[in-house]
């Protein structure tokens, strides 16, 4: 066999060089593109669910996705290794079974998995602020027509319920084959309790019209299984699996105090954008100022110096540079107290400090 043979027989065995961690990067959108891909309507039908968008990729992207499925198809096939022994002869080596790649493990919380295939409709903004507290915010660009659902404890239901009889006698309705209630606000906005098992929900509908057009958005809310709800969701929500990298992303340049590492800002929620850069906000200064109170207590002035270095700086944290303006948590009362060596009374309660975990 000629060297011109060899070499050609081994380009076609070998599959084109990819990046470090590209071909997990590749799996997971080349699923979200799978099943994205809805099958068309029947002739004759209008209750066909209309897709929601996904993620959508840049042609670089694409591409990568592509050559991580191809190398993952070549990878998949068991090709044997050309090996050369004495004389010239060529004997197939059958290479090694590679072990299977774990499954990522979905998050336990109490999110029911709530979509909306209403046409020109579009995810707004997700916020998980607990196991069993959350919610997902709906728009229609084009209108200004919103839909909220949000879900939290049953312990919260009697309470939200006779609350909600101040605003309107309740209407019983169905939503997801269970009994509800409805609430007429007037002008356009209705909002619904609906029981479910350990949690309630809480749908929300503003400037959506009459109660017949409000009632059509209800009908084309679905709950799906919680893989086809994290392939929906936009670039501005961070998943689970991204919070890790992203976290990381934002807290370049944060100072932390001793003792506080990187790992306590990381997730285990779905959240957009703002509210993950919020949290770090949130979580830093928070640990900031409580190291400052308690040096403020003993009069330990290197302590005290610290976390005026830090929190002055604040403004120019990543996670900050990202949000509306240099103070979004609302600290810049405390962080000026700070350089004056005052009281930071009362920053827990109101900068939210006593609801980290």
């Amino acid at each position: 066999m000629k060297d011109s043979e060899i070499d050609r027989l081994l380009g076609e065995v070998q599959p084109t060089p990819v990046p470090a961690g590209a071909l997990a990067e590749a799996g997971r959108e080349l699923l979200e593109e799978i099943m994205s891909v809805h099958s068309p309507a029947e002739p004759g039908r209008s209750d066909q669910a209309v897709p929601l968008p996904t993620r959508t990729w840049s042609l670089a992207r694409r591409r990568l996705a592509w050559v991580g499925v191809a190398a993952a198809v070549v990878a998949a096939v068991v090709v044997p290794t050309v090996v050369f022994g004495g004389g010239g002869a060529v004997v197939p080596v059958t290479p090694a079974t590679q072990a299977p790649t774990p499954t990522p493990q979905l998050p336990h919380t109490k999110n029911p998995y709530v979509l909306l295939d209403a046409p020109g409709w579009e995810i707004d903004h997700v916020n998980e602020s607990a196991e069993d507290n959350g919610e997902i915010s709906f728009q229609q660009p084009e209108t200004g027509q919103s839909l909220q659902v949000s879900w939290t404890t049953m312990d919260a239901y009697e309470s939200r319920y006779e609350d909600r009889l101040d605003v309107s006698d309740p209407e019983p309705i169905t939503l997801f084959g269970a009994n509800a209630d409805r609430f007429d606000y007037g002008k356009g906005e209705f909002e619904v309790l609906a029981p479910q098992s350990d949690i309630f929900l809480e749908v929300r509908g503003s400037s959506t019209g009459g109660r017949k057009n409000f009632a059509g958005l209800l009908e084309q809310l679905r709950q799906v299984p919680a893989e086809e709800w994290f392939a929906a969701m936009p670039d501005s929500v961070i998943t689970p699996d991204e919070n890790p990298s992203y976290t990381e992303e934002i807290l370049a340049g944060v100072p932390l105090p001793e003792g506080l590492p990187a790992s306590a800002f990381v997730s285990g929620f779905t959240n957009s954008r703002y509210h993950v850069e919020f949290g770090v906000i949130q979580r830093a200064t928070c640990a900031w100022l409580e190291n400052y109170e308690q040096a403020w207590e003993t009069d330990d002035e290197p302590a005290m110096a610290a976390a005026d270095q830090a929190l002055a700086g604040s403004p120019n944290w990543e996670a900050v540079r990202r949000e509306d303006g240099p103070d979004p948590i609302g600290a810049e009362q405390y962080v000026k107290a700070v350089s004056q060596r005052k009281s930071v009374d009362g920053y827990r309660s109101n900068l939210g400090c006593d609801d980290l975990g």
